[in-house]
């Protein structure tokens, strides 16, 4: 009985290590590109911004570093600026969905923070994250703190999750 309960729990413990791990990831990888689009920001006040930027995925598929991020356009736009680089990390799921930390400021606030289960398209010509009045926990000296984003984001080449 001893032995037959030992095997057991060998085996078990086997199948356990071999089950496939439920990450998702960016394809292809590692790759780079552009992505651009037209963001509508709201915080103390709205700004609808064409906005643009370079990307980068690591060669597991894990990350993509989104960096040199511009906003053009109208009033405010090119008073917002990035503090720092953006992360995308891809969730597990259907429909596909991305994590995104962004950061940027203004003389109107700062908003930073995750932005989590935000929409990915993986139409071919159309790839990229759908903000849709997702919102980020802000830190702004002063109020309001949570700032929404709204938007379509497309990368310059195919990335699928």
């Amino acid at each position: 009985m001893k032995k037959a309960l030992t095997l057991t729990a060998a085996m078990a413990a086997s199948a356990l290590l071999a089950a496939p791990a439920l990450a998702s990831t960016f394809s292809p990888a590692p790759s780079s590109g552009t992505i651009t689009g037209t963001l509508t920001l709201s915080q103390t006040v709205t700004l609808t911004c064409s906005f643009s930027a370079n990307y980068s995925i690591n060669a597991a598929g894990t990350v993509m570093t989104i960096t040199g991020q511009s906003f053009s356009g109208g009033f405010g736009c090119s008073a917002l600026s990035p503090l720092g680089a953006w992360t995308a990390t891809p969730n597990h799921g259907t429909p596909p969905t991305v994590d995104i930390t962004v950061s940027a400021g203004s003389l109107f606030g700062t908003c930073n923070g995750t932005i989590s289960d935000v929409a990915w398209n993986n139409s071919s010509g159309t790839t990229g994250p759908n903000f849709q009045n997702d919102t980020v926990a802000g830190e702004v000296g002063g109020t309001p703190t949570p700032c929404t984003i709204n938007g379509q984001l497309v990368t310059s080449s195919d990335v699928t999750i």
